[in-house]
């Protein structure tokens, strides 16, 4: 007698329990929340590690190598330009006219006119009682561009002229320097120097 094989179990495919309706009903509040359907989540970039200081600030400048102009931190708002380099000072010039380079109107006697020394306004040719106690700027006396150089005072002379008349240094005394100055008076019956009367003074010339 023969006996046929058991038949074989069916077999019976497993439905999974999450379906895609499923899921969709899980993100649809996460969908509300962005204003979207899809949802997107960025990855979170690592921190600095602890221990670690963070980035400094980007630098400007040259060396940055941004081509930015160069920025100092230092200088603040209330930085100001540095000053522009002074110029060198000009040397002194003639002024006017090279014939008459003090401007006193007196032509200078290299141009053919008559004043002697043209680089002091002081000395021109002229008839005046005003005397110096200093060299002109040519280093002499003739501020009235005379030939002889004129003093103020001479050595003192008494006479007698209406009266004792006279006063002058008790010896000669040259231009700028400092002598005894006397007047004459009249003491029995002499017209001569007093010399209660003395007093310093300096030479002018002209």
């Amino acid at each position: 007698m023969t006996f046929a094989p058991p038949p074989r179990p069916r077999r019976f495919a497993v439905v999974p329990l999450v379906t895609p309706l499923f899921v969709g009903s899980l993100l649809a509040p996460l969908a509300s929340c962005t204003g979207r359907g899809d949802v997107d989540i960025a990855p979170e970039e690592p921190g600095p590690a602890s221990g670690t200081a963070p980035d400094a600030a980007p630098s400007f400048g040259p060396d940055a190598g941004n081509g930015s102009p160069v920025l100092d931190a230092g200088a603040g708002l209330d930085a100001t330009p540095d000053a522009a380099p002074a110029r060198d000072a000009a040397p002194d010039a003639p002024r006017g006219d090279v014939c008459d380079q003090d401007d006193d109107g007196v032509r200078a006697a290299s141009c053919g006119g008559s004043d002697c020394c043209d680089t002091d306004p002081r000395v021109y040719p002229r008839d005046s009682d005003e005397f110096f106690t200093t060299p002109s700027r040519c280093g002499d006396y003739r501020y009235a561009c005379g030939r002889r150089v004129r003093r103020q005072f001479e050595v003192v002379r008494c006479r007698w002229e209406s009266g004792c008349v006279g006063d002058g240094f008790v010896r000669e005394v040259e231009c700028g320097e400092s002598g005894t100055f006397v007047a004459c008076r009249l003491a029995r019956g002499r017209c001569s120097p007093d010399t209660s009367s003395a007093v310093s003074r300096v030479q002018g010339c002209r």
